[in-house]
């Protein structure tokens, strides 16, 4: 397998993509289910060898990958 380098500007531009539309989704996310609050979202990311950045497991590609775990943190409504 040959190691290929990816420009950081490149893989910037997809991470910030990736989270983008993770808080689009997670905008429109319940705050509470019963009597449950929802505080924090984790999730897993793969970035492939080419770096394509995907929820962990849907990538698609087989080749190289590592990880990387975002966490979102509900800001309360009255916060600052």
């Amino acid at each position: 397998m040959v190691r290929e380098e990816i420009a950081v500007s490149a893989l910037r531009e997809r991470i910030n993509a990736f989270v983008n539309a993770l808080g689009e989704t997670l905008s429109n996310t319940q705050q509470r289910i019963g009597s449950y609050r929802l505080e924090q979202v984790e999730v897993a990311a793969e970035v492939n060898a080419k770096g394509t950045v995907s929820l962990l497991g849907s990538g698609g590609e087989v080749g190289g990958s590592g990880g990387l775990t975002f966490t979102f943190v509900r800001k309360d409504v009255g916060a600052p």
